[in-house]
């Protein structure tokens, strides 16, 4: 086959260029389970860095489409290549993965690859809530997380991801988890407790929200700020404000994107007034909105 050259190019210790790369795009699955047997054998960490290597390259070069390659290697013998592979295709929308991922987080060995797995279905949980998925494949989704969240401890990582990924579907139940999380002594809770109650879309979650824009942890202020942009709702802005001379950096980026995210003349304002910042970051950041250039917001996944 085509690609096998460079197979064994990998195999022999070789760093192929971005470009050879290309053999592998667009690949049938039949093809790319070939690629998987051929690496089988192979030393582990070259097999684990060719798939990060992989998804560095999507990530790069949207010409470039790997998604059967990531397809056959989620049946990878080695947890962290499943893991990989999952993320590799953060952005494929194929339902028939959807059976992959519930069988994965239900029975994989790895709690590595059950968050993966996790992550995976939050984005099909997203299409769903905005009516782009079967509703067969709602019902299967929402029954599985809400399982494994009944089945395991709020305070274990897979349960926190389950939380985010279910949230779309307000399913029963639900609301009650954010709430506990949001309410949570421990931070990494408080930060799913936030990023789950922006995912709902819920603009009555705001007021709970916000307590958070004051929190001592800056990774928590960060999402709360992150989640009053993807809410939408102008009563935030007043609130996000004090964020924009916050100690940490990332807060007061994070709360320059969801005021510019809100938009109106008010928040423009404000934009006008930061171009003379003497924080860089800020300053540049004013001046790319207000010209229109717009800027990139973070997702889950």
């Amino acid at each position: 086959m085509v690609f096998e050259p460079l197979l064994t190019r990998i195999k022999s210790g070789d760093k192929p260029q971005h470009d050879d790369y290309s053999v592998l795009s667009d690949l049938s699955l039949q093809e790319a389970n070939s690629v998987l047997q051929q690496l089988a054998g192979g030393d582990l960490e070259r097999r684990r860095e060719f798939l990060l290597h992989l998804i560095d390259i999507a990530g790069d070069d949207v010409a470039m489409d790997f998604t059967q390659v990531f397809t056959a290697f989620i049946h990878d013998k080695d947890y962290m290549i499943r893991s990989l592979a999952i993320s590799g295709l953060w952005e494929c929308e194929r339902s028939d993965l959807i059976a992959d991922f519930i069988g994965m987080i239900k029975n994989d060995e790895s709690d590595t690859v059950r968050i993966s797995a996790a992550i995976a279905l939050g984005r099909f949980t997203m299409l769903g809530a905005n009516g782009n998925l079967k509703q067969e494949y709602n019902d299967r989704i929402e029954l599985t997380l809400m399982e494994i969240m009944n089945a395991t401890d709020p305070a274990e990582e897979l349960w926190r991801h389950c939380l985010e990924a279910v949230a779309p579907y307000n399913a029963r139940g639900v609301e009650d988890s954010i709430k506990y999380a949001l309410n949570s002594g421990d931070y990494l809770l408080r930060i799913s407790g936030l990023q789950a109650a922006s995912r709902s879309s819920k603009e009555s979650w705001l007021q709970q929200i916000l307590p958070h824009l004051k929190d001592s942890e800056s990774s928590v202020r960060t999402n709360a700020a992150k989640a009053c942009g993807e809410l939408e709702t102008d009563e935030a802005v007043l609130y996000l404000l004090p964020l924009i001379q916050d100690e940490n950096e990332e807060v007061r980026m994070t709360a320059l994107r969801s005021l510019a995210t809100i938009g109106g003349d008010f928040v423009n304002k404000i934009l006008s007034e930061q171009q003379d910042s003497d924080d860089e970051d800020v300053a540049e950041f004013a001046k790319r909105v207000l010209s229109g250039e717009g800027f990139e917001e973070d997702t889950m996944l």
